[in-house]
This record gives C-alpha cells, sequence and structure tokens, in this order.
C-alpha cells in the first residue's frame, strides 16, 4: 500500500531568474497541492523570491523547515547524511552533481534532473550516473545521448509551463507600428543569439518597420566571450558595472540602428508573459538545447509563433504535424568551438542554422499575417498539456518507485 504524503527532497534551490531555478519552485508549488506528497527544502530558496512578497509568503514554511535541516546537517559537517525520503538533485554536464550539498545528502531514492549539452560523456561520467536510481532527462534527445553512451537507468520528463500566466492575451502595443521579432535566452553560443543579431540586421534592411526585442542578460559575464567565435557578430556585449551586459551595445556597434533595439534586462519569470506578447514573432536558432527551451515554450504558449531550429531539445517542441511553429532546418553539424568552456565539449547533436534561411522564416510570416496567427494559436493549444502540474505529477510518480 502506498504511503500517503510522502516527502520529497529538492537539492537545488527554488527562484525566478534562471531555468534551474524556475524548475524547482513550479515543482515545490505543485508539490505543496499534491494529495500524495509534499516537497522539502534541502537549499534556502533563491535572494530573487524576495520581489514577490506572496512567492515568498508561500514558501517561508519550508524556508523556515530548511534552516533547521541546515542546523542538523551543519552539526554532522564531516559525514554523507542518509534521509529517508526521496531526494531529486540536479545534474550538469559529464553527470557532475549541480550542488555541492547533493555530495553531502542522500535520500532513501535518489533521482537527478539533467540537461545535458556537452556529449562527451567519459567511463567517469558513466560511474558517477550508475550511483543514480533514476536520472530525468530534459528532452529525448538528452535521453538518447546518454542511453547511447551506455547509461539505462534514465528516462524523459520534460519541464512544465505555467498555463495560467503564459496565455494568448490582450496585447497594448509598446513598440507601434513595428514588427516585433522577439529573443529570448541566456546570451551564449549556444543559444544563437548571434544567428538571431545577423537574420535580424538582414531583415531590418528589407523591412525597417521591424523591431528586436532581446531578453539575453547573462549575469555571468565572463560566459559570453563565444559569441564572436562564429564570426557572425563582432566582438562580445561588454559587462556592465551596474551588473550584466550591454547588450544593446553590442547589437548598434554591429550595425542594428538603435531605436531598432531594445533588450529588457533581468526580468523575473512571473513579468514575461506581458513581454512575450509584444511580439509578432520568436527567433529561436539555437545550436543545442539539453531541455525544451523553457522561454521558447513560454511564447509559444502565449501564442507568439515560433521559428525553431530542428534539432537536439527542440525536437520535442515540434508537433508530428509541424504545424504549432515554423521549424528551421539544420546546414549542417555545429563547428567546432576552441574557447572557455566549449574546447573541449562534444558537440554530436549539436547543429548550425543558417542566416539566410531565419530571414526567409522571418520573411514568410511578415508577409502572411493570417499563417502567422494560426500558427500562434496551434502553438498554444499544443502547450496547454504541458502544465506544470502534469509534469510535476510525472516526477511524483517516479520519485514514488523509487521507494519500492
Amino acid at each position: 500500500m502506498r504511503e500517503l504524503n510522502v516527502r520529497i527532497g529538492l537539492a537545488w534551490p527554488p527562484g525566478v531568474t534562471s531555468g534551474w531555478g524556475v524548475l524547482a519552485l513550479n515543482m515545490t508549488l505543485e508539490m505543496l497541492d499534491h494529495p500524495e506528497a509534499s516537497p522539502f527544502l534541502i537549499l534556502p530558496p533563491h535572494t530573487d523570491l524576495n520581489a514577490d512578497p506572496a512567492l515568498a509568503a508561500r514558501l517561508a514554511p519550508l524556508a523556515a523547515e530548511q534552516v533547521r535541516l541546515q542546523a542538523l546537517l551543519d552539526g554532522e559537517s564531516t559525514r554523507t547524511a542518509t534521509l529517508n525520503h526521496p531526494v531529486i538533485h540536479s545534474l550538469t554536464n559529464h553527470c557532475q552533481w549541480g550542488t555541492r550539498i547533493s555530495e553531502r545528502v542522500k535520500g532513501q531514492g535518489n533521482l537527478a534532473y539533467i540537461f545535458l549539452e556537452d556529449t562527451n560523456l567519459t567511463p567517469e561520467d558513466r560511474s558517477r550516473a550508475e550511483r543514480i536510481d533514476l536520472i530525468l532527462a530534459g528532452c529525448s534527445w538528452n535521453e538518447t545521448v546518454l542511453r547511447s553512451n551506455g547509461i539505462a537507468n534514465v528516462t524523459t520528463v520534460l519541464q512544465g509551463v505555467d498555463t495560467c500566466r503564459f496565455t494568448p492575451g490582450t496585447r497594448t502595443p509598446i513598440f507601434p507600428g513595428k514588427f516585433v521579432v522577439f529573443g529570448g535566452g541566456t546570451l551564449t553560443y549556444r543559444k544563437g543569439q548571434d544567428i538571431v543579431a545577423a537574420a535580424f540586421k538582414a531583415f531590418h534592411r528589407r523591412h525597417p518597420d521591424a523591431f528586436l526585442l532581446t531578453a539575453w542578460q547573462n549575469p555571468f559575464p565572463e560566459t559570453v566571450r563565444d559569441i564572436a567565435t562564429s564570426g557572425l557578430m563582432q566582438g562580445f556585449p561588454a559587462a556592465r558595472a551596474a551588473g550584466g551586459i550591454d547588450i544593446k551595445g553590442w547589437l548598434v556597434g554591429n550595425g542594428i540602428p538603435p531605436e531598432a533595439c531594445h533588450d529588457v534586462g533581468a526580468v523575473p519569470n512571473s513579468s514575461m508573459a506581458d513581454i512575450y506578447r509584444q511580439a509578432d514573432v520568436a527567433l529561436f536558432p539555437n545550436r543545442a538545447e539539453g531541455g525544451t527551451n523553457m522561454v521558447a515554450m513560454e511564447a509559444m504558449a502565449c501564442g507568439i509563433p515560433c521559428l525553431i531550429s530542428e534539432g537536439h531539445g527542440h525536437l520535442d517542441l515540434i508537433a508530428p504535424n509541424r504545424a504549432n511553429c515554423l521549424p528551421l532546418p539544420s546546414s549542417g553539424p555545429c563547428p567546432p568551438v576552441a574557447l572557455g568552456r566549449l574546447a573541449h565539449a562534444g558537440m554530436d547533436g549539436w547543429i548550425e542554422v543558417s542566416v539566410e534561411s531565419c530571414v526567409e522564416a522571418l520573411e514568410v510570416l511578415y508577409q502572411d499575417r493570417e499563417r502567422a496567427g494560426d500558427m500562434g494559436r496551434r502553438g498554444a493549444d499544443f502547450m496547454r498539456p504541458w502544465s506544470w502540474k502534469a509534469q510535476t505529477a510525472r516526477v511524483v510518480e517516479l520519485a514514488m518507485e523509487t521507494l519500492g
């Protein structure tokens, strides 16, 4: 007989300004309403939650419980603690723990989410993976990569979308008379913002009413240098003294008129729906996604017609009839990058999308607004079953199965 109200631990902090934080936050909130499970936090919530008093208040009992748990762990600082509950961990590339606490805290059952982009897996990586009861792959491509490397304890569990917040809605244009192209995601070579910028520059020459709206902030300026390696754009965004990076300065320095672009800065996830709804189209020529690209998912759920590279984690976002978005075909494998974290990375499954194919796809929807509207509606319909409630229920079910 199944035990009621199984406690399930999360070993990375909930938050509102990063993909990992949003994942933990929404699973936590859904577990609070789950009839058979309830969450507990092994690390404190991220400080970015303080900007939302109602959300912080809802998590306050869990935060207080985490303080007590931390005190117990601090008293056993030299020993591994095994809790009598399932624990969900995070994994980075090479199947390494995403937080140090996972080295010290284990559960009665241990699951771990992974969004793998580096496909170079070593015997040591496989050994680490095999010590976990079940790996939750963030996309079907990830599961395929892991299984092809001999890692069998894996299943695909896709991220969710807040289907109450991210829905088609009325738009009050902030940029009236403009054809707004949205680009989102932390600025890196992997996410292909250089392709977006180069494509928009060419598209704007055709259509001066085009406007580029971006949410590309990266809190780690040292990681943006690889964006220059493709040669599509010169240089990389400079770090700002106040924090973040100068996206607009980089775009303008590469020939995009200042009046034709705007970066929204670091925006909490709860405020993104209104930004998506400003767009006529969203462009995602990402070279690799270890998950299903939360920004693209949310934009699609808001009814924005999305142009999406046809590979890696994006494949889960393309409906069998291909009517919910406009897939961007691969022009070939992604060229290797000899810089930073990508210098020795495995890039099997990464793809390159040509600037020309992005420009032509934008042209299709610019010329055919009826098709664009239909695509947006189909995209929103496609995303409707991807609620956090449904995705979290699947995670809870798998966590309970680790208990036997």
